[in-house]
C-alpha cells in the first residue's frame, strides 16, 4: 500500500461547466466549486476522490492542475475517478475505479507506485478489487441514499460481514455522515467515504 489510509475519504461534488467557454476557472460555477474544494482540503480530510466526469479535456486539464497544486500544498492525496489512461494523461498518480471499470480489469491496471481505489457493491466486486491489487475499496450503499432501492441497502451488519472478509481496507459509502465512523470501524471498515458528509 502506498501510504497509511485515513478514517475519512471525501468525494467531490459534480461540477457543470459551460462548454462554450474554455476558461473554466473564470466561470462562477467553477469559482464556487473551487471555494468549497479549498475548504474541504483545509479541513481534517487528507484523501479526496476527484470526481468531475462531465468536463471536456481542456476544462478538466486546467481544473486538475489547479486542484492538484492546492491539494499538494495541504498534503492531501487526490484520486481521479476516471480511466487509467486519463489519469496518466493528466499526470495523476492515484485513481479510483468505478465498479464497471474494476470488473473489466484482468490485473492491476497501473504500477505499484500508483494508489488505486475501487467502488464495490458486492462480495464479488470486493474480491475483484483485492485480486487486482487495489489499495482499498468503497462498499455501498450502507444507509439509505438516492439512487438505490430499499433492498439494496446493506446496513452496518452486512457491510461489516463483507468488509471483514476482504483482504483490503474498505470504506463505507452511501448515506453516511462523519458520526457513523465509530460504527463503521466497529464493523471492520476502514472509515467513512462520501460527498455530502464532507462537501
Amino acid at each position: 500500500m502506498p501510504a497509511t489510509l485515513p478514517a475519512f475519504y471525501a468525494i467531490t461534488a459534480p461540477l457543470r461547466a459551460d462548454g462554450s467557454n474554455n476558461e473554466i476557472l473564470d466561470q462562477p460555477s467553477c469559482l464556487g466549486w473551487l471555494e468549497k474544494f479549498e475548504r474541504l482540503i483545509s479541513s481534517d480530510v487528507s484523501l479526496v476522490q476527484f470526481r468531475v466526469k462531465d468536463l471536456e479535456f481542456v476544462h478538466l486539464e486546467a481544473l486538475t492542475e489547479q486542484c492538484q497544486a492546492l491539494a499538494g500544498a495541504q498534503g492531501v492525496r487526490l484520486l481521479l475517478n476516471g480511466p487509467t489512461s486519463l489519469a496518466q494523461r493528466l499526470g495523476m498518480a492515484r485513481i479510483h475505479l468505478t465498479s464497471d471499470a474494476l470488473m473489466q480489469c484482468s490485473g492491476r491496471p497501473l504500477p505499484d507506485d500508483f494508489m488505486i481505489g475501487a467502488s464495490c457493491h458486492s462480495p464479488k466486486e470486493l474480491a475483484a478489487a483485492e485480486a487486482i491489487g487495489a489499495d482499498f475499496a468503497c462498499l455501498s450503499p450502507v444507509k439509505v441514499t438516492r439512487g438505490y432501492s430499499a433492498d439494496e441497502i446493506l446496513g452496518f451488519d452486512r457491510f461489516g460481514e463483507w468488509a471483514s472478509n476482504s483482504g483490503i481496507p474498505v470504506f463505507g459509502l452511501g448515506g453516511l455522515v462523519r458520526e457513523d465512523l465509530g460504527e463503521i470501524v466497529e464493523a471492520g471498515g476502514q472509515g467513512v467515504a462520501g460527498i455530502s458528509a464532507f462537501w
